[in-house]
């Protein structure tokens, strides 16, 4: 088919929306508003104005008593809420176009309709939910013996059921999903459901099915040449040989996901992503537009429509999903990489985060030793390198044991435990944290001298009490702690040893039954007079 330039195909749309109106024909009107609609979001990506074109062709659908045209609309106005983070927005659209289409009888659209709700609703963590619609969507796709919706199906429902943490029957379902998508020559979600139960298995700690199943994600992406894709490879394999204590295999998959990101050629795989996510949907929408269309009476104007959707569908609806969802995803990991997930949520939905004071907490600090007369004999890529590295490695031990990041100063790293949801067990969270640390500090010191680099010590400091939490600024706002216990903290630190973990009696009284600790007698700290410390050893045996 030759192919016609975007602005051609709203001049033709155009066409049609001018015809209609002069015969009356409020379906076509409808559909051609829609398509307008459509092609402002999906190829221009100017969503503003093809949210005008939804609501006039919805205004216009909803008057006339068509169902179907609804319903479209509906579907693309939800996809517009999910570009805006109004998740609530999107899904009552959605479940709206539902509703529809089980009044019309439209399987084939009920079960992509049905996929938008769950894929919408797994953003919220709202997992049971989830899991309802997941059914009902599989039951539709039974039905139609649709093997692709019902892959894309079961891989909501793996990711739900991992978010209830039952990875068992996660990777159970998550493996079915990429045997579909590997049998049908889906070969982008092929990779990207590897990786997801490559993830799984690594929860489960069977690291070598783990290791397996991402190195399999990997030589797809490869093959086929999916950079989107070998992104989560890359990412997943940085965590498993992290986990395996291979720490420079990590470092090397860390550093080539960053060049990845790095590379213009995202754009381009993105786009093949949506083509085959979006695949099924488009060969559905087709056979219905058809049937719509045949019903005009008027033969110049049938075969107008005719060819106005084919040249328009040939093109458009393949992109629009996994747009969406990428940007989506962005969006949630820049908010989460700068915010704890309670304090993101709250944020979105009311525009502020309400300061917060927290009665229990552990506030833990990390330092270098001798780290400014070190830096003073690297080079300025060396030093941002290696800061980037170790820094990368304690976020990774951190969120193992629910530690929350704060900030980094310099070369001092502070993170606590027990916020901004309160918790029984943040000490002992903080303190496992801790000796992690540690340990990976020591690891790393042997391979530093191995290779004749002068070896890294770190000082660790915890203490606990009450700490007041809040987010602060206009611009580039932070998440950020405050009070005597983070002061007291720092001071555990800066007169702890290398490679020691020292913590204050407050913590001691929360640990002391779990962990093996050395009294070290009170020490003077600044403007605290004598305190009571120890050092944190090793866990005791249950």
């Amino acid at each position: 088919m030759r192919q016609i330039s975007p602005d051609s195909a709203l001049q033709y749309l155009q066409k049609v929306s001018d015809y209609a109106d002069k015969q009356n024909f409020t379906t076509l009107k409808t559909r051609a508003l829609y398509l307008t609609g459509y092609h402002y979001c999906a190829i221009r990506a100017e969503n503003k104005i093809g949210m005008q074109y939804y609501i006039e062709a919805l205004s216009i659908a909803e008057k006339a008593g068509d169902k179907l045209n609804t319903a479209s609309c509906l579907m693309g106005l939800g996809s517009i809420y999910i570009l805006q983070q109004q998740n609530d927005r999107a899904i009552e659209s959605y479940k709206k176009a539902v509703k529809l289409y089980e009044e019309l009888n439209n399987n084939q659209l009920l079960a992509i309709a049905l996929s938008g709700v769950a894929s919408t609703m797994l953003e919220t963590g709202d997992n049971d939910e989830v899991l309802k619609v997941i059914e009902k969507g599989l039951a539709v796709a039974n039905k139609l013996n649709d093997q692709t919706a019902k892959a894309h199906l079961l891989l909501i429902k793996s990711r739900a059921l991992e978010g209830k943490g039952d990875l068992r029957k996660a990777v159970e379902f998550g493996q079915i999903a990429c045997d579909t998508f590997c049998q049908l020559g889906n070969n982008q979600y092929c990779a990207y459901s590897l990786t997801i139960i490559a993830k799984q298995y690594l929860e489960l700690h069977n690291t070598r099915a783990a290791l397996n199943l991402a190195l399999r994600a990997r030589d797809v992406c490869d093959q086929y040449g999916l950079a989107v894709e070998k992104e989560h490879a890359y990412d997943v394999l940085d965590d498993i040989y992290f986990d395996m204590g291979d720490y420079k295999t990590a470092y090397f998959y860390k550093n080539q996901l960053m060049d990845l990101r790095d590379s213009s050629s995202n754009i381009k795989q993105a786009a093949e992503l949506a083509s085959m996510e979006m695949k099924y949907e488009q060969d559905k929408k087709d056979a219905i537009a058809a049937t719509e269309l045949k019903r005009q009476k008027d033969l110049r104007n049938r075969l107008l429509i005719a060819f106005v959707v084919a040249l328009l569908f040939s093109g458009m609806f393949l992109f629009q999903r996994i747009k969406i969802r990428q940007e989506q995803r962005r969006s949630e990991n820049l908010l989460l990489n700068i915010l704890p997930p309670a304090t993101a949520k709250e944020l979105k939905s009311t525009g502020a985060a309400q300061a917060k004071h927290v009665e229990a907490a552990t506030v833990m600090f990390t330092d270098f030793k001798d780290f400014t007369s070190l830096s003073e004999q690297m080079s300025a890529d060396e030093l941002v390198k290696d800061i980037h590295y170790y820094f990368s490695e304690f976020d990774k031990i951190i969120e193992r044991y629910q530690v929350e990041k704060i900030k980094t100063i310099g070369d001092s790293y502070m993170c606590a435990a027990g916020l901004p949801l309160s918790r029984k067990d943040h000490a002992i969270d903080a303190v496992k944290a801790a000796l992690a640390i540690r340990d990976f500090m020591q690891k790393d010191q042997q391979k530093r001298q191995k290779r004749g680099l002068t070896p890294l010590e770190i000082r660790i400091g915890l203490h606990s009490g009450a700490v007041v939490s809040g987010v602060v600024g206009i611009k580039k706002f932070a998440y950020d702690i405050w009070g005597d216990t983070v002061n007291i903290a720092a001071r555990m630190e800066s007169t702890g040893e290398a490679g020691k973990v020292n913590i204050s009696s407050a913590t001691y009284d929360l640990v002391q039954a779990d962990f093996f600790c050395e009294y070290r007698g009170k020490m003077e700290v600044k403007n605290k007079g004598m305190v009571d410390m120890y050092f944190v050893d090793w866990k005791k045996m249950a």
